[in-house]
């Protein structure tokens, strides 16, 4: 299975991730989740793996902007729907392959996935 990473184009984090994939020679597929979208059965699994905590990112741009209601929003359901109308709120990049997931960038830990 080659590993695919989940990534928004403008992150810098991401494009680090890309390079160093790239530079390792290592083969992997991209996919942009705020041009190509996220498959809700995709989320639901990040979710059950990360938890919706870890997977959110509150130091994004969307979150500071979104309003007071939008941001309570702590059950499963709403939090599901916030990150599937706002895919800049996920954390990321995400790798996802044949020995699971791994969220952010760390050259070390991907050395280790991969």
């Amino acid at each position: 299975m080659t590993p695919t990473l989940y990534v928004i184009s403008s992150c810098d984090r991401c494009r680090a991730a890309i390079r160093w994939l790239r530079a390792e020679g290592r083969p992997f597929l991209i996919h942009d989740i705020r041009q190509e979208g996220l498959d809700p059965e995709r989320l639901d699994a990040w979710l059950q793996h990360f938890g919706h905590e870890t997977l959110l990112n509150r130091s994004s741009t969307t979150w500071r902007n979104l309003d007071d209601q939008e941001k309570s929003a702590v059950d499963h359901e709403a939090m599901r729907s916030l990150l599937l109308r706002y895919p800049t709120l996920i954390k990321r990049p995400i790798l996802e392959g044949s020995r699971g997931l791994t969220l952010g960038f760390d050259p070390l830990d991907y050395g280790r996935y991969l």
